[in-house]
């Protein structure tokens, strides 16, 4: 008896450190059904002079082609500050709308 004990602890030790190393290989992936936000390296010509809103601050601005972007779940966002990409990033779910 003491010897099954043994052999199943074993297996259970070697599952979790199988599975600990198998979460920390997919660390940067989103988890299953999340969304990735894609930052932008340059804002699509047809968006250059539209009027909207800051993602984050929800500022009022016009898109120029420096301006900050992302897209998320299949939508472009627009940033009037750099800094406010990382924030969204960071929480996609509490700015995207």
């Amino acid at each position: 008896m003491r010897k099954i004990a043994t052999v199943v602890m074993l297996a259970l030790a070697i599952g979790l450190v199988s599975t600990g190393s198998r979460q920390a290989q997919c660390a940067d992936q989103p988890a299953t059904g999340q969304q990735s936000v894609k930052i932008l390296k340059e804002v699509p010509k047809t968006d250059v002079g539209m009027k909207t809103n800051c993602a984050v601050c929800k500022m009022a601005m016009t898109v120029k082609s420096s301006t900050p972007a992302v897209e998320y779940a299949g939508k472009r966002y627009y940033f009037c500050d750099p800094s406010e990409v990382q924030a969204f990033t960071e929480n996609p779910s509490k700015y995207a709308h």
